[in-house]
């Protein structure tokens, strides 16, 4: 039988500096070869020799490129190849991971790497990464500032806190943790007033801003930290995806008499978790639809914590139903909705 090429993948190791890449092709008898490897500068000089080092191996078309999600330095990369109308797979590096122990690998070197992730693009059905929309991807550098400027306010808090114990004279440390604490408050109320007129220069996006604001218990710091993570909702296509992609999908552990607790994956986005936690605490003193649910669910759990994280999940849902339909909350016709029982 002559061998031909069925599917071609290329995966690629990121670092700071520099990737691996890897060329991995499968033929018709399902057998695989490896058409070489090479290291790149993470650079867009970097990015344009290894896209021709790629195409001067193997001819063929439909190439696809998978790599792990690495933070800032694999969205350039990625950015660049999806301009080249590529088929690009971004995966997480838990998935990937587990990926490799699957094949009992004892080496793990950024070469292995790339060979593995060549390998996973050609056997695991893989989603087909798309980069933020222009307007959210620009939004979220302004909403991630301030979520890192709440947590250094969190910090000097603790210090401030310890510093008030302590037996020596903290006099100094103390004006000056103050001082940045001044700062940092002001730089956040600048943020939070930058973000609500960047929303208004997108009357579509604004008008449905608006609606979700008339959820009891959400304000515009949380609908702006969802919006910049899920790309407006772009990013998964149903409610089950969302859920998942944002950690609170519910995994099980069972094993013949052995009954393990269920509990949320956490294997998600952590900035909508983080946005959804605190105002949940007012959702559940003030909103007509969830009060109540979270009541019920409260007495029937072990833990507050449990009834308090699936009110978060299900305010989620809510936001994403209303965002779709551009619809105003209504407790009384949202009771009638499936996706909230």
């Amino acid at each position: 039988m002559n061998q031909q090429i069925l599917a071609c993948n290329v995966g690629i190791d990121i670092s700071k500096s520099e990737f691996n890449a890897c060329i991995l092709v499968r033929y018709n008898d399902f057998s695989y070869a490896n058409l070489g490897t090479n290291v790149f500068e993470n650079n867009p000089k970097g990015f344009k020799a290894f896209f021709s080092w790629c195409n001067k191996a193997i001819d063929f078309e439909n190439k696809t490129f998978t790599m792990e999600f690495t933070g800032r330095y694999s969205e350039k990369p990625a950015s660049f190849l999806h301009e080249k109308k590529a088929t690009v797979f971004l995966v997480s590096p838990f998935k990937s991971n587990r990926f490799r122990q699957s094949y009992d690998a004892d080496v793990k070197t950024d070469q292995t790497d790339a060979y593995t992730l060549a390998v996973m693009g050609l056997e695991r059905k893989l989603v087909q990464w798309q980069p933020d929309s222009e307007f959210f991807a620009n939004l979220k550098i302004i909403v991630r500032e301030r979520y890192g400027l709440i947590k250094q306010r969190t910090a000097i808090k603790n210090k401030l806190h310890a510093l008030h114990y302590a037996a020596a004279s903290t006099l100094p440390t103390v004006k000056r943790l103050k001082e940045q604490m001044k700062l940092i408050n002001r730089q956040i109320r600048e943020i939070d007033k930058q973000v609500e007129e960047y929303l208004k220069t997108d009357e579509s996006v604004w008008q449905k801003v608006e609606s979700l604001q008339t959820i009891p218990g959400i304000g515009l710091t949380t609908i702006s930290t969802i919006l910049v993570e899920t790309d407006g909702f772009r990013k998964t296509k149903n409610v089950k995806e969302l859920t998942a992609f944002a950690g609170y999908k519910v995994t099980i552990n069972e094993s013949g008499i052995y009954k393990g607790r269920s509990h949320i994956s956490k294997r998600g986005n952590k900035f909508i978790r983080h946005a959804l936690h605190m105002p949940i605490l007012c959702v559940i003193q003030v909103n007509p639809l969830l009060k109540p649910k979270y009541l019920s669910l409260k007495a029937r759990k072990a833990k507050p914590i449990i009834a308090t994280t699936a009110i978060e999940r299900k305010t989620l849902i809510l936001m994403y139903s209303m965002y779709k339909n551009n619809t105003s909350f209504d407790a009384n016709y949202l009771k009638s909705n499936t996706l909230m029982n």
